[in-house]
């Protein structure tokens, strides 16, 4: 009998921002001296609080599944600009991908070396849904998108951007990659989404998967290879208080 592919588990870990002070001002004591600088840099509380949280939440997280100390690790990018583990851990099989918006940070880590990318938002029906979809989206996705009923949009306009913000974080390219070069499924009741390209870079198998990280977001997460997945929701602040022992 042909043996089957393992199980891949894909953790997603949230935090929101809205942690009391004595927690946020504790992160320190994992980040790295260069994180403490450019903390220290930033002014709006918000954008403290988002950045303390977000390296906080990240080194927390994969110090537990590295059984390290999270403020030895060493982080450095990649040839294409995205993040990974550097020094001893250089080679450690685990990807990761951080992703925050609207006083929410989402992680996506799982132990296998592939392509992850994730991305969240906060729903809003103040955005230029047609507006936006007309410059970013493929014509496809753009006609759909405006045969939708005006308050089905929003919800629509959120699932598809986060899909198509996850792919292109896992690729490693950003938005100048093109999110017009292919098309997503829209439909935010979709668990898996469905992908429809031609671009080179997108050949392979391909799993695009949305999620709802917290009440009033839409998130989703890509990965570049085969294989049976599940995704497990955490919320990370319990784990984030144990790394900084508060």
């Amino acid at each position: 009998m042909e043996e089957m592919n393992p199980l891949q588990v894909i953790d997603i870990w949230t935090l929101a921002h809205d942690q009391d002070a004595a927690l946020v001002n504790a992160c320190e004591k994992i980040l790295s001296v260069e994180e403490i600088a450019r903390l220290r840099r930033y002014k709006p509380d918000h954008k403290r609080r988002e950045y303390a949280l977000s390296r906080a939440l990240l080194r927390s997280v994969l110090g537990e599944a590295l059984a390290a100390w999270p403020a030895e690790l060493e982080f450095t990018c990649s040839n294409r600009g995205k993040p990974t583990l550097g020094g001893k851990f250089a080679h450690a099989e685990i990807s990761f991908n951080l992703s925050h918006s609207g006083g929410l940070t989402v992680l996506a880590v799982t132990r296998y070396p592939v392509d992850l990318g994730v991305d969240v938002e906060r729903l809003r029906t103040d955005v230029d849904c047609l507006g936006l979809a007309s410059r970013f989206f493929s014509s496809r996705e753009a006609h759909e998108l405006a045969g939708l009923a005006a308050s089905a949009r929003p919800s629509a306009f959120f699932a598809c951007w986060t899909r198509k913000e996850a792919l292109v974080k896992a690729l490693g390219m950003g938005i100048a990659f093109g999110l017009a070069e292919f098309s997503v499924s829209m439909d935010p009741a979709e668990a898996e989404a469905r992908l429809d390209s031609d671009h080179p870079a997108l050949s392979g198998a391909w799993g695009l998967y949305s999620v709802r990280p917290a009440t009033g977001y839409l998130a989703a997460v890509a990965i570049g290879n085969s294989g049976r997945r599940v995704i497990h929701l955490h919320e990370a602040a319990p784990l984030l208080r144990r790394a900084i022992g508060k």
